[in-house]
């Protein structure tokens, strides 16, 4: 048998045989690329060819990002680099296709599985890029192509073709084609059905992944009922898996757990939805004991879906007993990860801050907002755009309790920071913050009368009005009471 660098060299002087050789390279790549990266010298050994064959060296090329994973490798010598990598990977990827129907079309039996492969592929990285629509033709592609495979030889192909209805069903999702995902969803359920009854050690896990996609999508449609059908259906499966390697599917029980108690919370089944939160709260605590690297955060995460249940079923104690804790881990995660865990812990004190305050226990709400601001500051310096939003939030809330307590000083410079944040917001995106603007304007006119300051009352009614009457020449209907409103308190500074 030729080892492959022989098979490879022989190509020199046997060009009949060159694309064939070709697409066994491919294989190796597509299946192998850390065995075919430590053989790359050979292809920068073999550019002698690109003459006598230039159509299959740019396959070769092409070749080279059949993964889209060009960025990923760019240690390897199979990375092209540069500032056009992606545009070339798409060039490649496109001839590499126009050969293999080629050849397809000359030879459906040894090359429509390449042909199959290589569109997959394709479709994989225009979704990387989140090209959305061509990624869900060359899905749809790849699966007319292994459908013809699955007809002659539904042992070898039937789960490919499985497996790339899902993908192809995620991108029907994401461009809100519904109808279509559900129909590749329910294909792929019925192939790995089949599977699964003469080999569920297999196929049993493509059977519960796949109806968790499928509840996924039927929750988006708002088809709540269906949706928790489907999901504990999935939870039986994984729990039937997590029997035989709780290692593995326990942590896919608690996620399904999850998503079912977040259907129940919709359907506004509230005792049920607290229970199955719970019920995934005690293994999420049981997998951080082995493993807190991995499931920390799930238990906090958990945790504040509990409390914000118990927040909207005024149970405040229980909810601010619940957002403490989570509160707790992620001031421990954030000394890990601060990125990824400070904004949640900013979002969790002021919710908690919500449930103080409602608890009558405003010293203590005063405390969380003020943290949760100190947090949204921070983080607002590197990233503006996204937290300063937050910023004027949780500044209004703080405002809202200090006006509460009756200190009206300290309430009116808070409404004047907060105007200053979505003014400045609203030269970017005056339809989203311009009415935050006015809104905040109101406030601080009614601030600004009952501290007797009827000029400076006048003036910001007079800012409010300007900023509606702005707004009003989009959507007259919506602000003409607030433009009416202003109009009679002005009146009251005339009489």
């Amino acid at each position: 048998m030729l080892s492959i660098e022989q098979v490879f060299f022989r190509l020199k002087d046997d060009s009949g045989t060159f694309n064939n050789s070709l697409f066994s390279f491919k294989m190796i790549i597509s299946f192998n690329l850390g065995f075919f990266t430590s053989r790359a010298s050979i292809l920068k050994k073999s550019f002698f060819v690109q003459e006598e064959q230039p159509n299959t060296m740019r396959y070769v090329q092409g070749v080279r990002s059949v993964k889209a994973n060009v960025k990923a490798n760019t240690e390897t010598p199979l990375a092209t680099g540069g500032p056009n990598e992606d545009d070339g990977a798409e060039r490649n990827y496109r001839h590499a296709i126009d050969i293999a129907r080629e050849l397809a079309h000359a030879d459906p039996e040894t090359f429509l599985p390449d042909l199959a492969r290589t569109r997959e592929s394709f479709a994989s990285f225009k979704k990387d890029r989140g090209e959305f629509v061509e990624a869900a033709e060359g899905y749809t592609e790849a699966v007319e192509s292994y459908r013809e495979l699955a007809a002659k030889n539904a042992q070898a192909y039937r789960v490919h073709l499985a497996r790339t209805l899902n993908d192809l069903a995620l991108i029907q999702k994401a461009c809100n084609d519904f109808d279509a995902a559900v129909n590749s969803n329910h294909e792929a359920l019925h192939i790995n059905r089949e599977l699964a009854r003469t080999n569920p050690l297999d196929y049993l896990p493509e059977v519960a992944d796949t109806l968790k996609q499928l509840a996924d999508l039927q929750q988006a449609q708002s088809k709540c009922h269906v949706a928790a059908c489907t999901y504990e259906e999935a939870l039986q499966v994984y729990r039937e898996l997590a029997n035989t390697n709780p290692q593995k599917y326990l942590p896919e029980v608690a996620a399904t757990l999850e998503k079912l108690a977040d259907i129940h919370r919709a359907s506004e089944n509230h005792d049920l939805s607290a229970q199955v939160y719970s019920d995934a709260l005690l293994l999420w605590r049981s997998l951080s004991r082995t493993n807190s690297q991995l499931y920390l955060s799930k238990v906090a995460m958990t945790l504040n879906k509990l409390a914000d249940l118990h927040q909207a079923l005024c149970e405040y104690e229980l909810a601010a007993a619940s957002y403490e804790e989570s509160l707790l881990i992620y001031r421990e995660l954030e000394n890990t990860n601060p990125q990824k865990y400070l904004p949640e812990a900013a979002a969790t004190f002021d919710k908690l801050a919500d449930a103080q305050k409602a608890l009558n226990d405003i010293e203590s709400a005063g405390k969380s907002y003020r943290e949760a601001l100190r947090i949204y500051r921070e983080l607002a310096r590197t990233e503006p755009e996204r937290y300063l939003p937050e910023v004027a939030k949780v500044t209004v809330n703080l405002t809202v309790l200090l006006k509460f307590r009756h200190n009206f000083e300290s309430a009116e410079k808070g409404y004047q920071e907060a105007l200053r944040i979505y003014r400045e917001l609203a030269r970017k995106d005056a339809e989203r913050y311009l009415p935050d603007a006015a809104r905040m304007l109101v406030n601080l006119a009614v601030l600004q009368k009952v501290r007797n300051n009827p000029e400076g009352a006048e003036k910001s009614y007079r800012e409010s009005l300007v900023t509606y009457r702005e707004l009003a020449r989009i959507d007259a209907q919506r602000y003409a009471p607030e433009i009416a409103n202003i109009q009679t308190a002005l009146d009251g500074f005339m009489a």
